[in-house]
């Protein structure tokens, strides 16, 4: 089970690595309004992953401590 969390965890985490590329795309060819909008909802999207992360984080944790009492 915490390898699963595990696994999840890494998958969102590539995916906000995955982010990176394009904002600099965007930032190159400098589209303003794009550029703009498409953060706004890259920050949606990277919010949403780093609270199911930090969900993640804290199931595993629980899930250690009671596997050790």
């Amino acid at each position: 089970m915490l390898e699963k969390y595990a696994q999840s965890k890494e998958k969102l985490l590539k995916k906000l690595e995955k982010i990176e590329p394009l904002i600099e795309k965007y930032a190159e060819n400098n589209l303003e309004e794009l550029l703009v909008e498409f953060l706004n909802k890259v920050e949606g999207i990277a919010n949403k992953i780093i609270f199911v992360v930090n969900k993640i984080d804290l199931v595993t944790s629980a899930k250690k401590d009671q596997n050790n009492q």
